[in-house]
């Protein structure tokens, strides 16, 4: 059985409040189209691309903070907790192709900017937020493997193929979440400085980017 646990992950997201109608708020793929350098991005653009970060994609958010501690790799506690729970371990070729699939998927998340609030060193963009039923897929996919074929010789390489697959056809979950993503100045910055999302926020952008239950 599927053992889907978060990852708190590099990117640290989340929630709060906010002030920007919805119809004029950028989208992830535009926030990331222009490789940000200076320092007055709004913090409606910064938490885009710590979206972008989420979905695998940290070229945005390192050309805006050289500095920032996203890697890309937030979701890869769900898979290591699943190859762990099916006693698999995987070869460098099999994790490549868990982490394409995985990457595939997280790109089809959709992400919107609902309304940005900023009080002097803090903001609070809510996002709504469409993610991916992962369990839906895998239940597809990983179900679908006939367990009496299974060998030592091929059981690493046929679970890498279901889940890579479960990732990469996970189907939009029916209505976006909202979520608020709080971002703060860094400690005794008050103007200028670069927005960094609240390490509290991770948890509720990670659940409502994969549906894991």
């Amino acid at each position: 059985m599927l053992t889907l646990t978060a990852c708190g992950g590099s990117p640290a997201s989340t929630v709060v409040g906010s002030a920007a109608p919805s119809d004029t708020a950028p989208s992830s793929a535009a926030a990331s189209s222009a490789a940000p350098t200076a320092q007055e991005l709004t913090a409606s653009e910064v938490a885009l691309l710590y979206m972008d970060a989420f979905r695998g994609d940290v070229t945005g958010i390192k050309a805006y903070n050289p500095n920032t501690s996203a890697t890309g790799n937030s979701f890869d506690g769900i898979n290591q907790a699943t190859l762990k729970s099916l006693g698999v371990t995987l070869d460098d070729e099999q994790n490549q192709q868990v982490a394409e699939g995985t990457k595939k998927g997280l790109a089809a998340v959709e992400t919107k900017v609902v309304k940005e609030t900023v009080n002097g060193s803090t903001a609070t963009v809510t996002l709504a937020i469409r993610g991916i039923d992962l369990v839906k897929s895998y239940q597809q996919h990983v179900g679908a493997i006939d367990k009496t074929k299974l060998t030592e010789a091929n059981k690493a390489a046929t679970y890498a193929k279901a889940l890579a697959a479960s990732w990469a056809e996970a189907p939009l979950v029916a209505k976006a979440s909202d979520v608020d993503l709080i971002l703060n100045y860094p400690p005794g910055v008050t103007a200028g400085g670069k927005w960094v999302p609240d390490a509290s926020s991770g948890k509720a952008v990670v659940n409502a980017f994969v549906k894991t239950s």
